[in-house]
């Protein structure tokens, strides 16, 4: 898995809701996700959530960063 970063991980985090919205289904042919059943669409999320999370961390190791300067 490759870690996601910058504006595809922003997009991302909207990308299963807009999915969902317009009645469009993913399946990945490497990985076990098929956003037409449940276990691929918790899956999806969860990358979907690991892609939010990871810009904070940056920041708040940045700023614990520069304050220890």
């Amino acid at each position: 898995m490759h870690l996601l970063s910058g504006s595809l991980a922003r997009s991302m985090k909207r990308l299963p809701e807009g999915l969902e919205t317009e009645g469009i289904s993913f399946r990945s042919m490497a990985e076990a996700i098929d956003t037409t059943i449940s276990d691929g669409r918790l899956i999806f999320h969860i990358f979907s959530a690991l892609a939010e999370f990871e810009p904070c961390v940056i920041r708040e190791r940045t700023r614990a960063g520069t304050l220890l300067r």
